[in-house]
């Protein structure tokens, strides 16, 4: 067997590992921060191409964070292979100090990966996600969608 044969076998798939989302909290620009405190736990997954079975990317989940006033939101994304793909949103309304169980933003069955929060001045949220929905099980390329999903009701409760 060639060095290239051996070389194009796919990666085994990492096992799934327990995950908390952690904050360090400043008041000072970063000269000194609190005792983290946990917005929210999940099991670290990697996204796959459905055609291949293939990795997406080998980083795992993409966790994000946007503030405005006194809320913060965290996000992350969790790929089960062959089960349902499911985009996380934690909230705090108390500037990070106490945070909302998290709340599944997406979930349905086409893997939904790399969430992006935004968040404007005037406190409304939105997410941003990717997903392989356009992609057949014999497709060579793995193509995406891009999504945007607001809250359906105010205050970033989806």
């Amino acid at each position: 067997m060639s060095w290239f044969a051996r070389r194009a076998r796919r990666p085994p798939h990492p096992r799934a590992l327990p995950v908390a989302v952690r904050l360090v909290r400043s008041k000072d620009q970063g000269q000194t921060g609190s005792a983290t405190i946990d917005a929210g736990r999940f099991i670290y997954t990697n996204a796959t191409d459905p055609g291949t079975g293939g990795q997406l990317r080998f980083f795992g989940q993409d966790i994000v964070a946007a503030a405005a006033g006194n809320a913060v939101y965290v996000g992350w994304s969790v790929n089960y292979p062959g089960s349902e793909s499911t985009i996380w949103v934690a909230r705090s309304e108390d500037r990070g100090l106490h945070w909302l169980p998290p709340r599944a933003v997406v979930r349905q069955k086409p893997e939904a990966f790399l969430p992006t929060l935004a968040v404007a001045g005037d406190a409304t949220v939105g997410m941003l996600w990717f997903d392989s929905r356009p992609l057949a099980s014999a497709s060579a390329t793995p193509d995406t969608d891009v999504w945007f999903s607001p809250p359906k009701a105010p205050g970033g409760h989806w």
